[in-house]
């Protein structure tokens, strides 16, 4: 497995974690209401940090195979 499936599959699971936590809550009851927007805003925005550095992954790697490809042309 590869680190972009890696990061898909924590996302995922952060996802999931996302959605019950902002089904909690409607059955929450005093700071339990706080505490659940906070931590559903925290896996928001680390799902969403996950996704760029997943670009950035890619990025990297497309950038690597155009240069590689260059020192091949030249190293004839």
């Amino acid at each position: 497995m590869n680190i972009i499936n890696l990061i898909t599959t924590v996302q995922w699971c952060l996802a999931v974690l996302g959605l019950g936590l902002y089904g909690g809550i409607e059955q929450a009851e005093g700071w339990q209401i706080l505490i659940n927007i906070v931590l559903t805003i925290t896996t928001g925005i680390t799902i969403w940090m996950l996704g760029r550095v997943k670009e950035v992954i890619k990025h990297e790697r497309q950038k690597r195979k155009g240069a590689r490809s260059t020192k091949n042309i030249f190293n004839v």
